[in-house]
C-alpha cells in the first residue's frame, strides 16, 4: 500500500474544481519533482479509469524514473 503525507493529497484535495484528469497529473507531477514513483502508482491506482493513454504515458515517466534512478546509483 502506498501512504503520502497527508498535506500532499488534502492540499490539492482543496480545490474543488479540479477533475480526475488534473488529479492524476498532479501527482504524476508530484512523482517528477520527487523522483518517487509511488505517486505514480498511487495516480493510476485511484485514477486509472481516466484512460488507457493517461495509463500509458504515467507508465513511461515511471520507467524513465527508474532509469534515472539506477543510473545515478551505478555512476
Amino acid at each position: 500500500e502506498i501512504y503520502f503525507p497527508y498535506y500532499i493529497i488534502f492540499n490539492n484535495m482543496e480545490n474543488s474544481n479540479s477533475t480526475p484528469q488534473d488529479e492524476f497529473l498532479y501527482y504524476i507531477d508530484q512523482a517528477i519533482e520527487t523522483g518517487d514513483t509511488k505517486f505514480i502508482d498511487f495516480a493510476i491506482k485511484n485514477f486509472g479509469y481516466i484512460g488507457n493513454s493517461y495509463i500509458t504515458w504515467a507508465n513511461q515517466i515511471k520507467e524513465t524514473l527508474l532509469i534515472e534512478s539506477f543510473e545515478e546509483i551505478t555512476l
